[in-house]
């Protein structure tokens, strides 16, 4: 379900595709929004104008509608734009990196460290030594937090540079803040500020 946002005029906001539109006809998402796991997400960032922008999208997505991410986490991630800082998992002030600050509201299992990290979104399959194992390191479903920390660190290899090609130099912490509010609009649109659900309409 979306927010009806009605004009002047009395219309209701909604154009023939059933997304809220401004009042320039470009509905919340954009013409050129991508969509990855149910979710529409186009948001005004430079990323998204280069080569490897939408790879990044997908992995914030995939990283954001993790099964214990909830809604309270990506809403604390909006509100803590200022904490969050790159090259350490989190400082003593209390600001911290990406996966610091998102899992920050499900306390005992706050990513603090590598470890915590991959015991948050890897998923060991077999028995160590046994044909077919496979370490929560190198699961499928690590793969997009392992690059994205990779990323916010600045640790821009190859490997990163192949899987997020020339968006790695323009990627900053409004590109992730902005996926995460699309996907909390989407999911309950009349819990955004109306200030916030006013910037999404028009971007």
């Amino acid at each position: 379900m979306h927010a009806v946002r009605r004009d002047g005029f009395g219309h209701d906001g909604f154009g023939h595709d059933g997304f809220e539109h401004d009042g320039f006809g470009h509905n919340g998402f954009g013409h050129n929004g991508l969509r990855h796991k149910g979710f529409s997400i186009a948001v005004e960032h430079p990323t998204q104008w280069v080569d490897g922008g939408e790879n990044m999208v997908r992995d914030l997505v995939e990283v954001m509608t993790h099964p214990r991410i909830t809604n309270e986490c990506l809403r604390h991630l909006v509100r803590s734009r200022k904490r969050l800082v790159s090259g350490q998992y989190h400082l003593p002030d209390g600001r911290g990196c990406l996966m610091f600050v998102l899992t920050e509201p499900l306390r005992e299992w706050q990513i603090c460290d590598k470890a915590g990290l991959t015991a948050f979104f890897g998923r060991e399959r077999g028995i160590a030594g046994w044909p077919g194992h496979v370490a929560a390191k190198d699961s499928p479903e690590y793969q997009p937090a392992k690059w994205l920390v990779r990323l916010v660190d600045g640790q821009i290899c190859e490997r990163v540079r192949a899987r997020y090609g020339r968006a790695c130099e323009l990627f900053d912490y409004d590109l992730v803040v902005g996926v995460a509010a699309q996907i909390l609009w989407q999911r309950e649109p009349d819990r955004l500020p109306t200030k916030l659900r006013w910037q999404l309409a028009g971007s």
